[in-house]
């Protein structure tokens, strides 16, 4: 897939997915994380960019272009305070200051509905099973990550960060969630093995805490 985009285009839509600068969530410190520039990509590049080495993100900037997938193609900078509100004389309250994210139309309608599809059959049939709800459809994929090794020379042997980015109703979207545990000690690293089943958990307290509403 990565020769088939080749390096221009590779970074092209890795520049819109927003990775290699900061969100602008309302949060200290964010880092803009790490893009390879696009005259560095080798051969061997273009495999382990395309799936998922390489480049470095943060949690924010992953859901962020997340869910430019889940809402149809807009890339929506996050922030955490919606508003500023306090009651004035009368008891009544008003609105002190609020928060306009910006939007961008990074992705066509068309594609992110067939990505939607392919998530939620990642769920159904594929190797995010364990977060499969009853009743519900779910959406989400997995990542097992290799840690880099902190000395240098590639990465760590046996290190691991095992991750899941999901979303439901696969078919109406309300909720996106995002679960990573690093270095797992359980004697398993496999995400659809030890973080699909969290995300099962906390799905149906979701579900649960909306009611009817989903």
């Amino acid at each position: 897939l990565g020769k088939r985009l080749g390096p221009e285009k590779l970074n092209e839509y890795i520049a819109k997915m927003g990775f290699g600068k900061i969100s602008g969530i309302d949060l200290p410190g964010e880092a803009k994380g790490i893009t390879k520039k696009t005259a560095d990509i080798k051969e061997a590049d273009l495999a382990t960019i395309s799936f998922g080495q390489t480049n470095t993100v943060n949690a924010v900037q992953y859901m962020t272009a997340y869910n430019s997938i889940v809402n149809g193609g807009k890339l929506i900078q996050p922030h955490i305070m919606k508003e500023v509100t306090y009651l004035d004389e009368s008891s009544e309250r008003q609105i002190y200051e609020s928060f306009t994210p910006k939007v961008k139309e990074i992705l066509s309608e068309e594609k992110t509905a067939i990505l939607r599809d392919y998530l939620e059959r990642t769920v159904t049939i594929g190797g995010s099973s364990k977060s499969y709800v009853e009743g519900y459809h779910v959406a989400a994929k997995t990542g097992t990550a290799q840690k880099v090794n902190p000395n240098g020379g590639g990465y760590e042997s046996g290190k691991y960060i095992s991750s899941l980015a999901g979303f439901a109703p696969a078919d109406d979207p309300k909720v996106s969630i995002f679960i990573s545990i690093d270095e797992p000690g359980t004697g398993t690293y496999y995400a659809g093995q030890i973080v699909a089943p969290l995300a099962n958990i906390l799905f149906t307290d979701i579900f649960n805490y909306f009611s009817s509403d989903i």
